[in-house]
């Protein structure tokens, strides 16, 4: 049987796809605009953190207690301050 003009069975399905597809494009492009900014600034997936160099602060300040730069007191106030 003929339907015309492309309105097939498979009509709807078709666009179900297409709207399927786009959403789930523009869910990805924000998901890279939102964390572009942090991989820029922490040398992006292959060079740097993913959290705003949370990591690194915490690198930098055991290191610091481990030198005797800093006492145990000073550490877990620094710690705190870095968790939030």
């Amino acid at each position: 049987m003929m339907y015309g003009y492309g309105y097939g069975p498979e009509f709807g399905f078709v666009h179900v796809l297409n709207v399927v597809f786009w959403i789930l494009l523009i869910v990805i492009a924000i998901k890279f605009i939102r964390h572009g900014r942090g991989w820029r600034s922490h040398g992006g997936p292959w060079g740097g953190s993913w959290n705003g160099g949370y990591d690194r602060s915490m690198e930098i300040l055991k290191e610091r207690y481990a030198k005797g730069e800093i006492n145990k007191e000073e550490f877990e106030a620094k710690k705190k301050d870095l968790m939030g």
